[in-house]
């Protein structure tokens, strides 16, 4: 299908339906090259010897247990938004979803398709939790060309990079399958948000609730990435962390169309609220107990709050 095939499809889009979105997938991908994955089964197969070795490594490291999802993909930047493209259609189709649908449709379907087109040569990894499914975690999904793009920009051994990117994807199914509850927890906040924007409203308790949410989520999975593996990447994690404070120009637009600098501060909160919680009386896991053991906004800036609670 070309541009003009596609642009097509964006004006008859409807995004209530599943059809909509796997429109809005095909225009982003006619502005997204697919990149270089090579022999699937092969890459495929490097991919399984890692997942097992980093799965042991968890059940054996931590307090989580984990189940790996049915699906679990290496992927091209196309196979990424088809994925991205039955996420968000799932959320769209519930009745909070209206939100995502707000605005003249073809103007709305042409604006997914663009950022998920920016977003597709940025991802590494993802995890779908399932959100609006009701079936659990879907999937595990890593990008290999933009990990083999990143470990050129990173002077970053590919094999290194790849399992660092898998230990962080992987601990994300462990959380959720130690704490099923942070799915509906997340479900039930981000419809929330949707709904108060159906009424034209911010409800900025659920906003904050998802971040700090996020934070933890996001945050015990940067500590823990770098324990799992079994050399040192503390070159690896001070050029991400420079690449993420001084951001290429592509990523600097996606960031502006997205927010990722409240992804960042996620990643630098949480790490930084798990590193000082580590060295208290409190196990990290803690956490993942229950939605009341969850840190307050107050909490994750001032970790020692969080452990004089749960130490109680």
């Amino acid at each position: 299908m070309g541009l003009v095939d596609a642009a097509v499809g964006l004006r008859t889009a409807d995004l209530r339906e599943p059809g909509g979105w796997r429109a809005v997938a095909t225009a982003a991908a006619e502005v997204s090259p697919a990149g270089r994955l090579g022999d699937r089964s092969a890459v495929g197969e490097v991919y399984a010897a890692e997942i097992a070795t980093l799965r042991d490594r968890i059940r054996t490291r931590t307090d989580l247990e984990i189940e790996l999802p049915r699906m679990i993909a290496v992927c091209d930047r196309h196979d990424w938004l088809e994925m991205m493209g039955q996420l968000i259609g799932r959320i769209a189709a519930d009745e909070a979803g209206a939100a995502l649908l707000d605005g003249p449709a073809p103007i709305v379907a042409g604006g997914y398709a663009g950022v998920l087109g920016l977003l597709s040569r940025r991802v590494l990894g993802q995890v779908d939790p399932g959100l609006f499914g009701r079936g659990g975690i879907q999937g595990l999904y890593i990008v290999e060309p933009n990990l083999q793009v990143t470990a050129q920009r990173l002077d970053a051994r590919p094999a290194v990079l790849r399992r660092w990117i898998l230990a962080h994807e992987l601990i994300h199914v462990a959380q959720f399958t130690s704490a099923p509850w942070l799915i509906d927890r997340q479900e039930a906040t981000l419809r929330a948000v949707l709904r108060a924007a159906v009424d034209g409203r911010v409800d900025e308790a659920a906003l904050r609730r998802l971040q700090q949410m996020m934070t933890v989520i996001e945050g015990y999975a940067e500590w823990q990435m770098d324990a799992l593996l079994d050399v040192d990447v503390s070159t690896l994690r001070t050029a991400v962390d420079q690449r993420r404070r001084a951001p290429d120009p592509l990523t600097r637009l996606v960031g502006a169309v997205v927010g990722l600098d409240r992804k960042l501060a996620q990643y630098v909160t949480g790490r930084a609220f798990f590193l000082r919680v580590a060295d208290s009386p409190v196990r990290p896991t803690r956490v993942f107990d229950d939605p009341s053991a969850l840190p307050t906004g107050a909490e994750l800036s001032a970790p020692d709050r969080w452990v004089a609670r749960m130490d109680r």
